[in-house]
């Protein structure tokens, strides 16, 4: 069935009061469907991220999970 919402793979943020920013893009995910509430249906994804952070003024790479849900 074809998807009725975009699920993301990259992300990027910025916290300027503390001096954080960073760019993590998918490497793989595993979505899991939910219920079906009002149209639309209720996902949960997985992702094995990559990419950068920085603290400060100093960048480090990373790598890691991110858990989306969209309800």
């Amino acid at each position: 069935e074809e998807a009725r919402r975009d699920i993301p793979i990259r992300w990027s943020f910025r916290v300027d009061e503390v001096g954080i920013a960073g760019e993590l893009e998918a490497s793989g995910f595993d979505a899991l469907l939910g219920p079906e509430r009002g149209g639309r249906r209720a996902i949960e994804v997985r992702y094995s991220v990559s990419g950068w952070l920085e603290v400060q003024g100093e960048r480090w790479p990373i790598t890691g999970l991110v858990r989306h849900t969209q309800l």
